[in-house]
């Protein structure tokens, strides 16, 4: 015999229900079947979780473990998708700041099937180019300062580590951006190898390819 708290069978289905159901920051039921179409992964939709509701990072999980089985995504194209984001994340936004926090749209994982095919021949330049430039520097400090040769190499070492610094960060990003298919990723990246450049302009040649074909990257993934 079932006791008081067991239900109709018609309540037990309709509390079920009531579990997966997720409300915004603004008190607005979520579309779950949106929220997998825009934010077309697992790190994205968490973005998302964090961004726009007050639940828990565990009721997230739950959350999104729930999306993934049992919902199936509205199917928008990757112009469409990142218009909607905007559209969802703005009021969120804007109702943060009114209460005085900070608060920044997400930025997506990955958009598009295909990897730059401009950053992975950049980062293979530059990851070339870092290796040599490793080597060389671990190599030209001379210990024992014998003559004037030897004193002028140590200074030009010593004068080419911030380019050297600079240019296997923006290596970094560079194959950062690449996998992760992120046109901001692929613009830090531009601008540090950039900075190379500027603090040691003797080696341009070593780095001009793959700056050029990073800012090229990031434009063209802009656009698409």
């Amino acid at each position: 015999m079932c006791d008081s708290n067991c239900g109709t069978p018609a309540e037990t289905e309709a509390t079920t229900e009531r579990l997966h159901e997720y409300f915004d920051k603004e008190g607005d039921l979520i579309d779950l079947a949106v929220v997998r179409g825009v934010y077309k992964n697992r790190f994205d939709m968490t973005d998302f979780f964090r961004l726009c509701t007050n639940y828990s990072l565990q009721e997230i999980n739950e959350a999104i473990n729930y999306i993934e089985r049992n919902v199936t995504p509205v199917q928008y194209s990757d112009r469409d998708a990142r218009r909607m984001r905007k559209q969802i994340e703005q009021p969120i936004i804007e109702l943060d700041k009114s209460k005085g926090i900070e608060s920044f749209y997400t930025t997506p994982t990955h958009y598009g099937s295909e990897r730059s095919n401009l950053l992975l021949v950049s980062w293979a330049i530059g990851g070339i180019y870092a290796i040599w430039l490793v080597y060389a520097l671990a190599t030209g400090i001379t210990p024992q300062v014998a003559s004037i040769w030897d004193f002028a190499l140590n200074m030009m070492v010593i004068a080419m580590l911030p380019h050297a610094a600079f240019e296997i960060l923006g290596l970094a990003f560079n194959i950062a951006a690449w996998y992760s298919n992120n046109h901001k990723l692929a613009l830090t990246g531009a601008i540090l190898y950039s900075v190379s450049i500027a603090a040691f302009p003797l080696m341009i040649a070593f780095v001009a390819a793959q700056t050029a074909l990073s800012y090229v990257a990031f434009a063209k993934m802009r656009k698409e």
